[in-house]
């Protein structure tokens, strides 16, 4: 591979590499979201109700961490695997990416 072919592969996987860890951090902010759903939902459950066909909790102005008292962020059990999937998959790919990036620079 010529020297000019060796730096557009790294490119890229540099390209690659910063969009699957974009990817990867947005789907741990969509982690978090469940799992602060799920605290609030464990901490409150004997105050939710439904209200215009959501649940909420009916005393928001108490939870912590400046919750607003709606669950929308809950999952069913197929979408938490999805979730839990589809993370694992990213945190994979990138890992890939990484890995031949290193071997590259280190070729190089």
């Amino acid at each position: 591979m010529s020297e000019h072919q060796e730096s557009q592969q790294i490119g890229r996987l540099a390209e690659d590499y910063a969009r699957l860890k974009d990817e990867v951090h947005h789907i741990e902010e969509r982690v978090e979201r469940v799992r602060r759903a799920c605290q609030v939902v464990a901490i409150s459950f004997g105050d939710i109700v439904v209200h215009d066909d959501r649940l909420t909790i009916e005393h928001a102005g108490e939870l912590p961490n400046g919750s607003n008292g709606h669950l929308d962020n809950l999952l069913n059990s197929h979408e938490l695997a999805e979730l839990f999937n589809e993370r694992k998959r990213a945190r994979c790919e990138l890992e890939q990416v990484r890995t031949k990036l290193r071997s590259w620079l280190n070729h190089i």
